[in-house]
């Protein structure tokens, strides 16, 4: 009797520090992680696409991609820096690769924050005719 109270003691110590473990790990994660992703303009962000390293061109792939579908403005800026027509904005690499021959090797390298940006920027809108702004712009985003 008395080895069972024991063991049964033991086992409850076990269970409780398990759980002291657990909750002790998520809160220090939870804290550690911040906040999601940062806040920039668009010309940041593009900047960032262009010359950023690997991290930094996943956060901004991501960061456009919530922003992009829809919006005009953001996929005109987007392709008119891949372009290179706004160069007065910011260096161009010295490479002569645009912000989406960058996109594409991400891709290819398994990004899928860069292959979600490219999906978003050539993707047509269904609900729309070939004459709509959006539809007439995302094939620039394939030359």
């Amino acid at each position: 009797m008395v080895a069972a109270e024991h063991e049964f003691s033991l086992l409850a110590g076990l269970a409780v520090s398990t759980i002291a473990c657990a909750v002790t790990y998520w809160i220090y994660h939870r804290r550690q992680r911040g906040p999601g992703l940062p806040q920039c303009s668009i010309p940041e962000a593009l900047h960032a696409l262009a010359h950023g390293g690997p991290t930094t061109r996943r956060l901004a792939s991501r960061a456009l991609c919530s922003i992009v579908f829809g919006e005009v403005t953001v996929l005109e800026e987007l392709l008119d820096d891949a372009a290179g027509t706004h160069a007065e904005y910011g260096r161009r690499r010295g490479d002569g690769r645009s912000l989406l021959d960058i996109a594409v090797v991400d891709a290819g390298s398994g990004d899928a924050d860069a292959l979600a940006l490219l999906c978003a920027v050539t993707e047509r809108d269904a609900a729309w005719d070939d004459e709509d702004e959006w539809n007439a712009m995302t094939p620039r985003g394939t030359t």
